[in-house]
C-alpha cells in the first residue's frame, strides 16, 4: 500500500512481478469525504470504504465504494456495482471536489 499525506493506494489487481502498468490503484481517503447536492441530499464516503447516503435526516442506503481512474462504484454486500459515477480531486489531490452519480452531482461543502 502506498500513501501520501491524506489518500492512500491500495493494490486492487497485481501480477506475480511487480510492474506499473500491471497494477490498478484505487483511492482511499484518510478522512470522511462529505458531499451534498443542490437539491440537499447528502453521501458520505468514510475511510472504511463504507458509504452513507441521505436525504434530509433519513438515510437512504449504506454500502461500500471503490474510486478508480475518476470512475466511482457503489457497491452492495455482494461487491456487485449498484451505481456507477464520476469523481473528480480537488487541487489539493487529498480531497473530493465532485462526485455524480445517477445524474446527481454532489459538491463538498
Amino acid at each position: 500500500m502506498l500513501c501520501a499525506s491524506y489518500i492512500c493506494f491500495a493494490e486492487v489487481n497485481s501480477t506475480d512481478t511487480f510492474s506499473t502498468e500491471n497494477i490498478q490503484q484505487s483511492v482511499v481517503f484518510r478522512t470522511t469525504q462529505h458531499l451534498v447536492s443542490r437539491d440537499g441530499r447528502e453521501i458520505y464516503l468514510y475511510p472504511s470504504r463504507k458509504c452513507e447516503l441521505f436525504d434530509g435526516d433519513r438515510l437512504i442506503a449504506t454500502c461500500t465504494y471503490r474510486l478508480q481512474d475518476g470512475e466511482v462504484r457503489l457497491l452492495d454486500e455482494n461487491g456487485d456495482t449498484v451505481y456507477k459515477g464520476t469523481y473528480r480531486l480537488s487541487n489539493d489531490r487529498r480531497n473530493l471536489s465532485s462526485l455524480t452519480l445517477a445524474g446527481t452531482t454532489y459538491y463538498t461543502r
